[in-house]
């Protein structure tokens, strides 16, 4: 039976302990196996469409509410700024202005409806 210690206000206050079998491990890296420790923060843009006189036209354009959430170790991830890391696959100039430009409508989004998104 694996045992944690649980604190409250900084202080050590007991442990809590569970049937499970510990913690889950993290799932593997998609390139090497390795336990991942990131995950890809692309954010994709994805189409609205309407109709008109009964076709299917293209409306615009939103950014997707999640990301690809590949995971990847620190060797394999592909690192871009402080907090933000992309796969091999989105690792091209395209993703990155893509996945830029979805991330501010996401947050310019997320401000109208008065929310803000937990890092």
């Amino acid at each position: 039976m694996p045992c944690e210690p649980f604190f409250s206000k900084g202080k050590m206050v007991g442990f809590m302990c569970s049937r499970g079998r510990g913690k889950p491990k993290p799932p593997p890296c998609y390139k090497c196996g390795r336990p991942s420790t990131k995950l890809c923060d692309h954010r994709a843009m994805e189409p609205i469409y309407g109709t008109l006189n009964g076709r299917r036209i293209l409306k615009k354009w939103v950014p997707r509410l999640n990301t690809c959430d590949r995971p990847m170790c620190d060797a394999c991830a592909n690192h871009v700024e402080p907090d933000t890391d992309y796969c091999d696959f989105h690792n091209t100039e395209i993703a990155r202005a893509e996945s830029t430009k979805a991330e501010a409508l996401h947050q310019e989004r997320l401000r109208k409806m008065g929310m803000e998104e937990d890092e």
